[in-house]
This record gives C-alpha cells, sequence and structure tokens, in this order.
C-alpha cells in the first residue's frame, strides 16, 4: 500500500495534481479505518500522514493537512523526524490569522518551539530546528510594527540560542536573526538586554557575516550599546566604520535634539573621510560605497546642510551604476534636494514656489509608478517617504485637493508591499479623509479612517479617529435622528457649517443654538435668557438715547455665545526621516529537505 501512496504523493508534487493528492488521502484515511481496498495485513506508515499534510498544505488545502496530522498523532508512531515534520504542519495550520489574537499566535509559537526542542538532541534532525526558524520568521512579519516586537522577543531568543547551540552552518541567518532580535529589544526600549546581545552578536557577525557588521555598529553607537572608547577604537579600523560612526552619532544627536553648532563641520568631514573610500581599486567595496553616500545625503537633507547632499549626490552619478533601484533612489534624492531649495519661498507661499512644488510632487508619483513595477519593496519605500517629505507643505485647506492622487499612490503602493511602516501609512489614511471630507465624498473618507484605526498600533490617534468617524457617519446619514445629545449636538454644528453663504444668520443660529442646549442645556438657556434680557434692555436704551443723548456710551457689550467647533484637524504632520527598509524582507529561504 505504502507505494501506491507514494506515488500518488509523487505525482502530486511533481504535477500539483489535486486529484492525486486526493486520491492519495482517500487511501490513507481509508487505511486509517481498516477498510483498506488493499490486503489489510499490508504494512502502512504512519509517516504517510505527514507526508500527505506537507504536501496538501503546499497545494493550499489545510483541511486534508488538518485531518492528516490529527490522524498522526492519535496513531502514536515512533518518534522519528516526523514528529518534529507534524509540529511544523501543525504550527502553519494554527498560524494566526490577525496580530490581535494574541492566544492563536502563543499557540502556533508553541507548536515551533515542541518542532525546535526535539531536533535540537539529535543531531541528524538539526535541520528541522533550521526549517522551523524560517517558517516562524515568515510568521512573526506581521508582528514587526510598532507596539508588537516586545512579544517576539521570548520565542525568538530561544531560537537564535537553539542555532547557536546546534552551531548552525547557516551562519548569514543567525546573524540575521540575532540582529533583528536586538532591533526587537530597541524598539520595546529593553536597552541593557540589546547591550548583552551586542557583547556576543557583534564578534560572531564580525567574524562570519562580515558585510552586516556595519548594521549592528551602526545600531551599537546610534543607542550607545558599548563603551564609548571601544566604538571610537573599532572605527579606526576601516574608512566604512569611521564614516558610520559619525552619522549615527549625529543620528543619536539628532534623536535627543542635542546637535551642536559644528554640525556643517561634522559633515563635512564625513564627506571628506568617504571621498577617500577608494571603489575603482577596490569594486568589493562599491556598494558599500554607495549605501554611505545615500545614507549621509539624506542626513544632511534633514540637517538643512544642502552643499553636502549635492556633493553626494554628485559622487553617486559618477559611479554609474546600471541597477534601476539605486537609479530611482538618485532622482528622488535630486527631487528632494530641490524641495529643501524651495523651503524658504514655500514658507510664504509664493505662486511661483507652489506650482514648482507641485511639479516635483507631480514627477515624483510617476517615479512611483516605475518603482512600484520594478517591485522592490526598499525602493518604493524611499519613494514614498521623499513624496510625503514634500507635499508636507502643501497639506494646507486650498491646496491639499490637489494632492489627492499622488497620496493615493502612497497608500495604495504601501498597502501593496504590506509595509510595516504603520504609522507612516496611519497619516496618509487621515489626510486623505480629510482631502475626501472636503470635496464631500463621504464614503471614502470613512474608508480611510477605518484603515487608519486599524494601522494606529501605537494609539496615538484612536480617539481623534473614532470621533472623526462618527462624525462622518452621522453626516452620511442625515434623516436618522441621533441618540445620544453629543451626536445631535455634532450633527447640528456640522449641518451650520455647511449652510450657504446666503441663508440667513436666523438658520444658523438656530443649528448653533440647538448643538448649545444638546450639551448643556441649563447652563446654555441661562445664556440665552441674559441674551434676551440684554436686547430688552438695549431696546429700551436706544429709545431712551434718541430723546436725550449721552455724552459718551460707557455701556457694557451685550453677552456673546460662543459654540466651540468638534472639529479639529485629524493629525499633525511630520516629516518622515528616510529610510532604506522598512519591510524587514529577510533573502527569500527555502526549507530543507529531511536528513
Amino acid at each position: 500500500m505504502d507505494p501506491v501512496i507514494m506515488q500518488e504523493l509523487a505525482r502530486a508534487e511533481s504535477q500539483q495534481d489535486a486529484a492525486s493528492l486526493k486520491r492519495a488521502y482517500q487511501l490513507i484515511k481509508s487505511a486509517n479505518l481498516g477498510k483498506s481496498e488493499f490486503d489489510p495485513t499490508e504494512s502502512f506508515s504512519p509517516d504517510l500522514f505527514v507526508l500527505c499534510a506537507e504536501q496538501a498544505l503546499k497545494m493550499g488545502q489545510p483541511e486534508v493537512s488538518e485531518d492528516c496530522i490529527r490522524m498522526y498523532f492519535k496513531v502514536k508512531g515512533p518518534v522519528t523526524q516526523f514528529l518534529g515534520r507534524a509540529h511544523l504542519c501543525r504550527a502553519q495550520l494554527c498560524a494566526p490569522k490577525s496580530t490581535e489574537n494574541m492566544e492563536e499566535f502563543e499557540n502556533c509559537v508553541t507548536q515551533y518551539m515542541k518542532a525546535i526542542n526535539f531536533a535540537k538532541g539529535e543531531p541528524r534532525y538539526y535541520f528541522l530546528v533550521y526549517n522551523a526558524s524560517v517558517l516562524y520568521w515568515q510568521m512573526v512579519r506581521p508582528f514587526l510594527k510598532p507596539g508588537y516586537h516586545h512579544r517576539l522577543i521570548p520565542s525568538l531568543s530561544q531560537i537564535v540560542s537553539v542555532l547557536n547551540q546546534t552551531e548552525e552552518d547557516d551562519k548569514g541567518w543567525r546573524a540575521e536573526l540575532m540582529l533583528e532580535l536586538l532591533e526587537c529589544y530597541l524598539q520595546a526600549g529593553r536597552n541593557e538586554e540589546a547591550a548583552k546581545l551586542c557583547a556576543t552578536a557583534a564578534p560572531f557577525i564580525k567574524a562570519n557575516a562580515p558585510l552586516k557588521y556595519r548594521q549592528i555598529f551602526a545600531l551599537m553607537v546610534r543607542h550607545e550599546l558599548m563603551d564609548e572608547l571601544q566604538l571610537k577604537e573599532e572605527k579606526r579600523s576601516s574608512i566604512s566604520l569611521s564614516v558610520t560612526f559619525q552619522i549615527n552619532e549625529l543620528k543619536a544627536k539628532l534623536d535627543k535634539n542635542d546637535l551642536s553648532e559644528d554640525t556643517n563641520n561634522i559633515l563635512k568631514d564625513t564627506y571628506k573621510c568617504l571621498s577617500y573610500y577608494n571603489h575603482q581599486n577596490f569594486p568589493s567595496i562599491r556598494e558599500e560605497k554607495i549605501l554611505l553616500l545615500f545614507e549621509l545625503a539624506h542626513l544632511s537633507l534633514i540637517l538643512k546642510c544642502g552643499e553636502i547632499t549635492s556633493d553626494c549626490l554628485s559622487d553617486l552619478k559618477k559611479m554609474d551604476s546600471k541597477d534601476p533601484g539605486k537609479l530611482i533612489e538618485i532622482e528622488c534624492l535630486e527631487y528632494e534636494l530641490e524641495a529643501v531649495r524651495l523651503a524658504d519661498k514655500i514658507k510664504i507661499y509664493t505662486r511661483e514656489a507652489v506650482e514648482t512644488q507641485l511639479n516635483i510632487v507631480q514627477r515624483l508619483d510617476t517615479v512611483l509608478q516605475r518603482a512600484v513595477r520594478l517591485g522592490d519593496p526598499r525602493v518604493i519605500h524611499v519613494v514614498c517617504a521623499t513624496q510625503w517629505n514634500t507635499c508636507l507643505p502643501l497639506l494646507q485647506h486650498d491646496l491639499r485637493h490637489r494632492l489627492r492622487k499622488p497620496l493615493a499612490s502612497i497608500a495604495e503602493a504601501l498597502e501593496k508591499v504590506d509595509s510595516l511602516m504603520v504609522l507612516f501609512r496611519c497619516q496618509v489614511h487621515m489626510e486623505m479623509a480629510y482631502i475626501e471630507e472636503g470635496a464631500d465624498r463621504l464614503e471614502p473618507a470613512m474608508e480611510h479612517l477605518r484603515k487608519a484605526v486599524l494601522l494606529d498600533t501605537l494609539g496615538l490617534y484612536q480617539d481623534t479617529l473614532r470621533m472623526a468617524l462618527n462624525r462622518l457617519h452621522l453626516c452620511a446619514t442625515p434623516c436618522q435622528v441621533p441618540e445620544r445629545t453629543e451626536d445631535k449636538a455634532t450633527l447640528a454644528i456640522e449641518q451650520a457649517k455647511k449652510t450657504m453663504p446666503e441663508d440667513s444668520v436666523r438658520k444658523k443660529r438656530a443649528l448653533l443654538v440647538t448643538a448649545g442646549l444638546a450639551l448643556a442645556p441649563d447652563t446654555f438657556q441661562i445664556v440665552l435668557d441674559s441674551e434676551n434680557e440684554a436686547k430688552g434692555v438695549q431696546a429700551l436704551s436706544a429709545a431712551h438715547t434718541r430723546l436725550n443723548p449721552p455724552a459718551l456710551d460707557l455701556r457694557p457689550h451685550g453677552p456673546q455665545v460662543l459654540v466651540c467647533s468638534l472639529l479639529s484637524p485629524l493629525c499633525v504632520t511630520k516629516h518622515l526621516p528616510w529610510r532604506g527598509g522598512g519591510l524587514h524582507s529577510l533573502e527569500a529561504r527555502s526549507l530543507r529537505p529531511r536528513g
């Protein structure tokens, strides 16, 4: 029987034949029930449950996989590699569908850890430890966003420890996971543990994955994870580390808002140091120099040192890169430098400056479409960040409607690559909602607000977003009488705001009075009564004045009724620093075959 089932599974794998998989599944199920069409005494291996489950997972049939794994654990087969593989199947089947469901997450992690703990004690099963780490990392990617990193620390630290314990041959993969664990510690504010990790991770990465060492060195400098004297000693070993040290020291000061007056001189010294990096004689360092030039150029833009940015841009063009992604990044740098040079004029909104800025936005929108076609998530992030920074000065009441298309392109591009820069995406959707509302397109505005609510993982804008969403819902359904008094006031204020200029003051006043009475009926009624009394006194005084004009009128003015609008801008927009990543998209890795 086993050979027949194996043939069906082999055909299903090689030809992606769903019918062969179904036949194999039916044979396995019949054999498990003791109703095989073959000789009942013929051998049947429990391993076939797992093999069928794995193939069903690959072919998108989780129900078949789940049933096979259930049958495998029920028969309690011998302890072999298939036990670990069964746990990996079960982990994939119970992967969380949302970052909000932490119970599913914990259950999934438990299955991965069962597979790892089973395999780590037997060298011939070490391939399962590697496979578990790859599948685990694919599963946790949605949790690599603000507010969730701390949830990964317990499991990721165990996986890194076991990979070190089994002396995993793929040292680049171990280095990647160490860096990601370090990032989790930093995002969770656990700097002491981050420093302890650096003590072991830095020497390992330097010896076994030298191309990644600059990355951990940059984090150590920026977050002060190592003794300063030791870092300064380390930077003397290469031009690359020296430049990295100076760039990240400035970033650290920028984070603390502690920049000194000689910032421009430091940038110039850094650029001068980088110019000694001879990529022509040593082509192997060409890519690293390009990355450093980009990093220095963008930092110089943030620090308003356009001269250094211009020099870096000139060097990048001379290096004549054929990489289409790098060419797009160079183009973005040019546009952002052009926009920075307009900064003084754009502050006073001269017509010429505004038109030039809008032209840059239009050109960047075209560049973004090219980046999307290229399909490189890192390049897409760079273009989106540049476009956002260029749009920021134009997000004014009478200009924002002209940014609807470019902002929609940013939102769409980041959603397409499932960007982990969720707060950036949240702000884009908030601005889009404001634009749509201004054009009286309430349904699209509400859709953008709903997306923003889901993306606000730190809860920075939740109250504002929910109030705005409720307000738009009330405006979209004016025929329904709100139950809450606050909603009645909101609806009245919105109707007053939308009255036409030719509408009578009486109509506008009636709506505002309705809002006031809904919010504070007793207090507001006293104000109205006093206003009526004041009007009566004013009328009598006017009659008296006509008969006996005074030399000087010293009477106080009548009370004024003030009703505050419930509306406030949806968000405080923020300049987005350039980021080379944002996706945590590690190099695609294949699982290893069984040992």
